[in-house]
């Protein structure tokens, strides 16, 4: 077996006691914290991965299923992790989980029902069962409207570039005249990104789409060029919230380039949260750096947070399908930051500086196998899909059933 519970007796740096009212109680050790200060924070640490987690190298048949989730939910490894893209990000490249292809399957949920079962053994009274698959719909909001704070150029760009995702010749050239015609025109042929369209068929399939804007524009490249006060901005906010949609903040490029960065996006986009509403965050470019990460958050005092997928790759990061809370590793203390595991982008699946998938049956597969796993073992199937992204007739038709496939799965969470 890969672990061995006495009750109430310390194992290996955690204690289990069991209460009818509690349940089972965890506790980390002095010890087991210390060991994390000598072992693997240290830049020596180079873990050895084995069936289905890390081991000790001069043990290679004993498998530390709680090391291993502690391990793999902290993220040590990517705060650890010196090679950068060029936003900054850890990279899917140089990720463990991706070499070892624990992304497509859950490392995490595979230990846990594993130390369960254990577990049930040693505790009669305990019972517990498989977690109930949900998903959830999310959208970052970069363009708001089709033509409106953006350079003119840039419009006839995707305009002539959209053949090679699915559009006709046909909606080509109504395309580029609506471009041409904008300057003039204004309103009358800027519409919204789809919103309209986002809500009603969420809305058939008894889904909540989550809606995540930008509160703060900085970056004159990769911060899309809006403002929350605008009486556009607003009047497409208040559509949202009258048909109940979901909203979260979406911190801009620069926001994690500073301890308070997060915050100060956050008290910008207060004034738009609905009253008891959940504070959520998913961070612009899903750029962060893993190690102040949780620390910048509980500044901002976020409840939930759904950064933590690759903008280079599908697949659960912490190959895990379940929401966790974050660890801090910077400060070694638990936080009550929710994350919900992303797992499935749509400009990582389609745009050429990524995976460069455009054939709309395979953008369908990449989404569907994550929705798989996360049937197997319970949890949150949650995929981003751009709002704008929705321009496309191909994509536009897999949104729809990557939403019917997920309603057949679970509850919208």
């Amino acid at each position: 077996m890969p672990i061995q519970i006495t009750k109430d007796e310390e194992v290996e740096g955690w204690t289990f006691k069991y209460s009818e009212d509690r349940g089972i109680a965890l506790d980390l050790s002095a010890s087991f914290i210390h060991d994390l200060d000598q072992h693997w924070l240290s830049n020596k640490f180079a873990p050895i991965p084995l069936r289905n987690g890390l081991a000790h190298p001069n043990q290679p048949d004993n498998v530390d299923d709680l090391g291993t989730i502690f391990y793999l939910l902290s993220h040590y490894a990517e705060c650890m992790q010196p090679e950068k893209d060029v936003h900054n990000r850890v990279s899917a490249l140089h990720s463990l989980v991706i070499e070892k292809n624990w992304h497509n399957r859950c490392v995490v949920n595979e230990c846990a029902e594993r130390f369960l079962h254990v577990l049930s053994h040693q505790f009669p009274e305990l019972v517990w069962k498989m977690p109930e698959a949900s998903f959830r719909i999310t959208h970052d909001v970069d363009r708001p409207f089709k033509y409106a704070y953006e350079k003119i150029g840039t419009h006839f760009k995707r305009g002539l570039g959209s053949y090679r995702f699915g559009n006709s010749i046909k909606r080509i050239v109504l395309e580029i005249a609506r471009v041409v015609l904008y300057p003039i025109l204004k309103d009358k042929v800027d519409p919204y990104n789809h919103f309209e369209w986002i809500i009603k068929e969420n809305k058939n399939f008894n889904s909540t789409p989550l809606f995540y804007w930008i509160p703060i524009q900085e970056h004159a490249e990769f911060d899309s060029l809006y403002h929350l006060s605008d009486d556009k901005i607003q009047n497409a906010l208040r559509e949202l919230k009258d048909a109940n949609a979901k909203l979260g903040c979406h911190p801009n490029y620069n926001s994690s380039n500073s301890i308070d960065g997060i915050q100060k996006n956050w008290e910008a986009f207060q004034d738009i949260l609905p009253i008891n509403e959940t504070r959520k965050n998913r961070q612009h470019f899903l750029k962060f750096d893993p190690l102040n990460f949780p620390e910048q958050l509980a500044l901002a005092q976020v409840d939930e947070d759904s950064s933590y997928g690759w903008a280079d790759r599908t697949g659960f990061r912490a190959s895990c399908s379940l929401p966790y809370y974050l660890f801090d590793v910077k400060n070694k203390k638990a936080t009550s930051i929710k994350e919900i595991p992303l797992c499935a982008m749509d400009v990582t699946v389609i745009t050429s500086r990524y995976m460069n998938i455009t054939d709309p049956e395979k953008v369908l597969n990449q989404f569907a196998q994550y929705l798989e796993i996360v049937k197997k073992h319970g949890g949150i199937y949650c995929v981003l899909w751009h709002n704008d992204t929705l321009q496309y007739s191909i994509y536009k038709n897999v949104y729809w059933k990557v939403i019917k496939l997920a309603s057949k799965a679970g509850n919208c969470a």
